[in-house]
């Protein structure tokens, strides 16, 4: 309860570094994930810092979006 209660705070925040628009589904989350992943990924000449931000933003989502 606590970790969405508190998650739920950076939504809005991790919606706009994915690139979503508020209410996203969760197959959408995953959909966006891959692609900013793969797209800003190290090995692919992407940024790591970027990278980074990626997955802190798509664990908040996954946090906060119920199955």
């Amino acid at each position: 309860f606590w970790r969405r209660y508190l998650a739920g705070e950076g939504r809005e925040d991790a919606l706009a570094v994915m690139g979503l628009e508020t209410g996203a589904s969760r197959e959408q989350i995953e959909q966006q994930y891959r692609r900013l992943a793969a797209q800003h990924h190290p090995d692919r000449g992407g940024d790591g810092r970027h990278l980074a931000e990626i997955n802190k933003a798509v664990a908040i989502l996954r946090n906060c979006v119920s199955t």
